[in-house]
């Protein structure tokens, strides 16, 4: 019992006790009303946001195969299918692995870019960059190089750390980038189809209607009477 039904009680006005309990139901409509209305923006949300998302990863999906279609068009293999390496580097006279691969191990111990991307060489025509970023070794701050290749957008192997022990492991860093390409659009892929695992339940929701309208439009309708009832009665009892 809420205080109006018992200030009805008390009174001993059987219209002010219905009022009273019609108030309750419609507040109470209402409050189901604005949690309904809540959780379809919810939802609204949700679905806005995985729709974003989603176009966002077909955006990279679709830039990433245009990248891997130019790889695929000039990559030259041997007669396993492995990739030959044709890494040429702008600044080193070597063309064997095993002094470009010192010569890239050379890079990563005297480098320093200060963050920015610094164009080293390229292989199959895209162009291979050198970045140092700031770590912290055993409590002292050092100076990190990794390598990417850059097409669309920024690819790596290993991350970008070179193999500092082996030449041709060293070399064969940037072809090994761009051959993880088709791995890494499925992953993508793989990411755009989880997320749109929820959208059919999304949608299905936005489609419901609350469908209590004309109750809560009677029930108002009934209380705004019974108070014109209620305003009549004490009028003609103060006359």
């Amino acid at each position: 019992m809420n205080y109006s039904e018992y200030v009805a009680i008390m009174s001993g006005n059987t219209d002010l006790l219905e009022k009273a309990k019609l108030e309750k139901r419609i507040a109470a409509m209402e409050s189901e009303h604005r949690s309904f209305n809540k959780g379809l923006g919810d939802s609204r949300a949700r679905l806005r946001d995985i729709n974003d998302e989603v176009e966002k990863l077909e955006i990279i999906i679709g830039k990433m195969e245009a990248d891997n279609s130019r790889y695929a068009a000039v990559v030259q293999r041997d007669s396993e299918g492995n990739p030959l390496n044709v890494l040429k580097l702008d600044n080193c006279q070597f063309t064997d692995e095993e002094r470009m691969g010192k010569y890239l191990q050379a890079l990563v111990k005297n480098t320093n870019t200060h963050g920015e991307y610094v164009r080293v060489g390229e292989v199959y025509d895209f162009p291979v960059c050198i970045i140092s970023e700031k770590a912290v070794v055993d409590g002292v701050e050092a100076v990190r190089n990794r390598f990417v290749v850059e097409g669309q957008y920024k690819y790596t192997y290993n991350n970008g750390n070179l193999a500092m022990s082996d030449s041709h492991a060293a070399c064969m860093n940037f072809v090994n980038a761009l051959e993880k390409l088709p791995d890494t659009i499925s992953q993508h892929r793989e990411r755009a189809d989880k997320k749109r695992v929820d959208v059919p339940t999304l949608e299905a929701i936005l489609s419901r209607t609350w469908g209590k309208e004309d109750e809560l439009k009677a029930l108002k309708s009934e209380l705004a009477a019974l108070d014109r009832k209620i305003t009549a009665a004490l009028a003609a009892k103060n006359e």
